[in-house]
């Protein structure tokens, strides 16, 4: 499997995600990126796609929302709007934050582990947001696997632990590296 970063087809959709997902956007752009979302070779579906295959789309999700660029959906019944982006698009992050409610609690199982086996950890990148937020924009910060730092003389001490506890060993992330194996607790 080749690990090569995703190939950009249409470069300007690429800006305009990049524009939508900046942080600290002027209020003053959201008008013209509103526009840019109005125009007739505007696609949401490639926009959307492009979120996917770059890792972004509940920070796009969030970053739509919190801009009030997300059309509006009709006043109509719901029903009638199957298919709708904005339905979609709440739909897709109210599943992602289901997730994340998942993810915290599995952090908290983890920690409790460690703790009550003498060892605190220091939880690293994407992991550390989820249970100490600096801003609105945490809730939308993705990642795939909880990355904990413990002092070398723990590690074996660490691990130990959360097998004990049910966490299963995969395969190392590099032989002779400075990671152990990765755990997974088979029932989440």
């Amino acid at each position: 499997m080749e690990l090569l970063p995703p190939t950009i087809q249409n470069p300007a959709l690429l800006w305009l995600l990049g524009a939508i997902l900046e942080d600290h956007a002027a209020s003053a752009g959201v008008p013209a990126l509103r526009l840019r979302l109005m125009r007739d070779d505007f696609s949401w579906q490639s926009l959307i796609d492009l979120a996917n295959q770059q890792d972004v789309l509940p920070p796009l999700i969030h970053a739509l929302s919190g801009r009030t660029l997300l059309p509006p959906v009709p006043r109509a019944s719901k029903d009638c709007h199957d298919g709708h982006v904005t339905l979609c698009l709440e739909q897709q992050y109210r599943d992602y934050l289901t997730r994340r409610g998942l993810e915290r609690t599995q952090i908290q199982k983890v920690m409790h582990i460690l703790h009550r086996a003498g060892i605190a950890p220091l939880i690293l990148k994407g992991a550390r947001y989820l249970l100490a937020p600096i801003g609105t924009w945490c809730e939308a910060r993705t990642f795939r696997d909880i990355d904990l730092l413990v002092p070398r003389n723990q590690a074996r001490q660490a691990f130990a632990a959360l097998v004990g506890e049910g966490y299963r060993p995969g395969q190392p992330y590099m032989p002779y590296y400075h990671h152990l194996p990765h755990l997974q607790c088979p029932s989440e």
